[in-house]
């Protein structure tokens, strides 16, 4: 289960292979080894390149002992454990085997006893096992979204306090009782992070950049005072980093709403999205694995691609710097009113360092104590800061208002109208208007035109 390449679990599968009940009483057909083996916590470097052991492997095949070296994953284990082949020792609370141990948690050929399996540390993909759905229905999604942009409602695109797009209204839309607002739906978020992966600004999002002149610090500048710079100025260095900074916001916002997100949920997420694929906005990392042909217990090798983000580097600026206003309910006037509190950066209160508000708010904190700031130890940390922000104003939005910047609402600068699809004889409800049915069930819920309807979607 552990070899250094596995399928993804939205690969075709036999009709042989077990029927598995995913969250929410879905059902697929996978291959339990592929779906589950590979979603343990494995030893990564900072690039979140798993680091492999090269394990020899000898079987017996058509009375011909086959022999050969696989590279093998390095799974954290929960507990020190026995296995046939000796005493694997770990820290208490667990820890990844030292690297003359690896061997020993693997049978002749090549895969984990089962007391391996019992005590390692598993990954729950939560809400991201949205991916399942199929690039086909991120597709629509993806088609949805800039529908949504392209209305005639939306006059300025700019990223709200936990680094979302966001969509602001012109002042005939605020008219019409319409609001600003984020993408917020999971499954519009992980299409635009696949979108902006394999593209940036330069593909199906290009309208951000040509039409509304989308601008943004980078969250790894010292110097916050400095003026945003418009995504069609910047140097590809800058653009790779803003395009991260929102592909952080986009995972944070397809993932579940508490918890930490880890580096392995977002390395397995890549994976299974077919990130990188042919095309990437970032440099590709390729290595070479080998495996072992489970038809003929051959050798065999694979490329495996990973995303380069080398030059990614994270800081906290952006929260030293969003502000939000904390309000509570006057009931001391007829009719009760809100009256502020005070405002306070979101660094502060994650920081634990607004004890006063703890009553009222909870306790909010940041997961991860000090940002790692660099590859994708730094994406992951900035990932999970966001959760941490979207759980702290969503868990208290009627007391808590995030200031805005200034904005322009004069007019809408970009228009979309999609292409008609023609299904031909198509049944009724039948084709790709049936879509896998998931927890998403409010995406596109904007209330403008081009909107599939739906309600508000919270995140409580």
């Amino acid at each position: 289960m552990f070899a250094g390449c596995q399928q993804s679990f939205l690969d075709e599968q036999d009709e042989a292979e077990a029927e598995l009940v995913l969250k929410k009483g879905k059902k697929i057909t996978v291959d339990p080894s592929d779906l589950y083996g590979d979603l343990w916590v494995i030893q990564r470097n900072l690039k979140g390149i798993p680091k492999l052991y090269p394990l020899e492997y000898s079987v017996e095949f058509q009375d011909v002992v086959k022999e050969g070296i696989i590279d093998v994953t390095i799974p954290y284990l929960t507990a020190s454990i026995t296995t046939p082949e000796g005493d694997v020792i770990v820290p208490e609370g667990g820890g990844f085997p030292e690297w003359d141990d690896v061997p020993l948690l693997y049978d002749s050929e090549g895969e984990v006893y089962e007391v391996v399996g019992e005590n390692v540390q598993e990954i729950e993909m939560g809400r991201l096992n949205l991916i399942r759905s199929g690039p086909e229905v991120l597709a629509r999604r993806l088609e949805e979204v800039i529908k949504n942009f392209g209305d005639g409602t939306v006059s300025e695109v700019i990223r709200d306090y936990c680094g979302r797009l966001f969509m602001v209204r012109t002042d005939a839309a605020l008219e019409q009782d319409m609001e600003d607002k984020p993408i917020d739906s999971p499954l519009e978020n992980l299409a635009v992070y696949k979108e902006l992966l394999a593209h940036g600004f330069h593909g199906e999002l290009s309208f951000l950049k040509d039409n509304f002149k989308i601008k943004g610090r980078l969250d790894n500048i010292s110097d916050w005072s400095q003026s945003e710079k418009p995504v069609e100025f910047m140097s590809l260095e800058e653009e790779q980093l803003f395009v991260a900074n929102l592909c952080a916001a986009c995972v944070s916002a397809g993932s579940d709403k508490t918890g930490t997100l880890t580096i392995d949920e977002i390395c397995y997420l890549n994976e299974f999205m077919g990130i990188p694929g042919d095309e990437c906005f970032y440099p590709v990392i390729e290595k070479t694995v080998r495996i072992l042909n489970k038809t003929n217990k051959e050798q065999e090798t694979v490329v495996k691609k990973y995303i380069d983000l080398s030059a990614f580097m994270y800081t906290r600026q952006k929260f030293w710097k969003t502000f939000v206003t904390i309000r509570t309910i006057d009931d001391s006037t007829d009719p009760w009113t809100y009256k502020d509190l005070g405002t306070y950066t979101i660094h502060k209160i994650l920081k634990g360092n607004a004890a006063e508000l703890d009553i009222l708010l909870g306790t909010y904190r940041y997961t991860i104590d000090a940002p790692y700031k660099k590859k994708m130890d730094g994406f992951t940390n900035q990932a999970d800061d966001y959760v941490q922000a979207l759980e702290l104003i969503h868990g208290n939005e009627e007391f808590m208002v995030w200031q805005m910047p200034n904005v322009d609402r004069s007019s809408s600068p970009f228009s979309y109208t999609a292409e008609e699809e023609s299904h031909g004889n198509r049944p009724d409800g039948k084709g790709d208007d049936e879509e896998v049915a998931t927890d998403d069930s409010s995406s596109g819920a904007t209330g403008s035109k081009g909107s599939r309807g739906g309600g508000r979607r919270g995140r409580r």
